[in-house]
């Protein structure tokens, strides 16, 4: 379905992805408790302290964001999932070396949740060849023959800089998808500094657009385009964007509200 709405758009993708391992199980009971674990923002925090001494690790480089014995359980499920190798007595290291940053596997849990919570055909790390400006899209979704495209950041909003909400904006130009998600993995607060910088960019092209919150820290920053984090949590807010672009669309029979 993604590769179909995007021919239609006149773009072509023959399935070419980033090529970067994930940081995913490969038997499938590990996957399935990983993939029940990353709902939870402890853990992905966990997982990119983890990548952060993927050469050699200890317990005590993990409990920045978790207690010792959440971080200690955590260990031990990555060790029997096989991310994480046992080297001696409380040293440890990432199985994969390869993999140096947690954003792909963000992306594949993203398209994990619109797939298996809100029954969308969904795919992850596409690289579209030839497409204007660049052509990587974190995130697509297909339901209702609609597109959905969702921009993951997994760093923090002081990482993220101007130029990358002057990108993610020149990909929707370019896709034209029915519903954009700008989703960036933290609890920290949108409006101190990334609704202003699309506030600047929606300035800088004059598009006349105004951000209004919809709730806590998710913002609707355009028509159909959400700025969100993901506290309380990934899913939840990943369905208030959903809901309301879906109710946006239906048939009211009640007066609209005024607020």
């Amino acid at each position: 379905m993604v590769r179909a709405a995007l021919r239609r758009r006149g773009l072509r993708w023959d399935g070419q992805r980033d090529p970067t391992p994930l940081l995913v199980p490969r038997a499938r009971a590990a996957r399935e408790r990983h993939e029940a674990l990353l709902r939870h923002y402890s853990y992905r925090l966990v997982l990119r302290d983890v990548l952060k001494h993927r050469h050699e690790l200890g317990p005590r480089d993990l409990v920045r964001y978790a207690s010792r014995a959440v971080a200690g359980r955590y260990l031990r499920f990555l060790v029997e999932a096989g991310l994480v190798v046992r080297l001696g007595p409380g040293r440890y290291r990432l199985g994969d070396a390869r993999i140096s940053s947690f954003g792909g596997t963000l992306e594949w849990y993203v398209a994990h949740v619109l797939a298996c919570e809100f029954g969308c055909a969904a795919t992850w790390g596409l690289r579209i060849p030839h497409a204007a400006h660049g052509g990587d899209y974190d995130v697509l979704a297909c339901v209702e023959g609609e597109v959905v495209y969702v921009e993951t950041k997994s760093a923090p909003p002081r990482q993220i800089d101007q130029s990358e909400v002057g990108a993610f904006l020149d990909r929707v130009d370019t896709l034209r998808p029915d519903l954009a998600l700008f989703l960036v993995d933290t609890q920290l607060r949108m409006k101190d500094k990334l609704v202003p910088m699309f506030a600047a960019e929606v300035d800088r092209r004059r598009l006349g657009w105004d951000a209004r919150r919809l709730e806590r820290e998710i913002w609707r920053v355009g028509p159909e385009v959400y700025l969100l984090n993901t506290d309380p949590d990934i899913v939840g807010n990943l369905g208030v964007c959903l809901a309301a672009h879906f109710r946006g669309r239906g048939i009211a029979v009640s007066p609209a509200s005024s607020g």
